[in-house]
């Protein structure tokens, strides 16, 4: 049985803002799987429908919590996916297989050609050369 595509969606908890990280997503995405991920935060720089299916967002909710919760978090929004959204998205891949696996290819052509170690080398190169060039 292979995957057709990968569900990430946030959901929120009061430990939700302390564990979500995007390494699951773009592990998917490097392997060519498409990704089901809340339209929300820092999946946004790489996420879109051209490569994977982002989650509408609901609603903005205040973040709740004691003790567990980092004090930087306390007091901000978090955004509520839409779980009608989610299903549809769920069922659109499930019936469209094509335009999954097309999608999915298209997320690991974005992650080859951005994110991969020799690209972020060619960046890091670069910014190190502009850096030099600002030393007297």
């Amino acid at each position: 049985l292979q995957m057709a595509c990968a569900v990430l969606m946030s959901t929120l908890t009061s430990f939700t803002p302390l564990l979500v990280s995007l390494r699951p997503h773009v592990e998917a995405m490097s392997m060519g799987l498409p990704v089901i991920s809340t339209n929300w935060s820092g999946i946004t720089a790489y996420l879109d429908d051209k490569v994977g299916y982002p989650i509408a967002v609901e609603k903005l909710v205040q973040i709740q919590g004691g003790s567990e919760v980092v004090w930087w978090f306390r007091g901000l929004k978090w955004a509520q996916p839409s779980v009608k959204h989610l299903r549809q998205l769920m069922r659109r891949v499930y019936e469209n297989r094509e335009e999954a696996a097309a999608k999915g290819a298209a997320a690991r052509a974005l992650m080859v050609e951005k994110y991969s170690p020799v690209a972020i080398a060619d960046i890091l190169v670069k910014e190190f050369k502009r850096i030099e060039r600002l030393i007297p």
